[in-house]
């Protein structure tokens, strides 16, 4: 049985290479892009909730 050579440097700036390298840095630039959505959208709603807390009429304070 004949096996073929082990040297991957020839194939290390081919095409089907440099494509596989695109697609995971595609997928890792939009995976982070998502989390900073998600994160973004927590800011959101927390700022929301601080502006409604705000308008609230403040708690009566016990004279002593």
């Amino acid at each position: 049985m004949l096996v073929g050579n082990f040297n991957t440097q020839e194939h290390a700036h081919g095409g089907l290479y440099l494509s596989a390298k695109v697609a995971l840095l595609q997928f890792r630039v939009d995976r982070q892009f998502q989390a900073t959505d998600a994160a973004a959208e927590d800011v959101q709603r927390a700022l929301l909730e601080f502006v409604e807390a705000m308008h609230q009429p403040a708690l009566p304070v016990a004279k002593a």
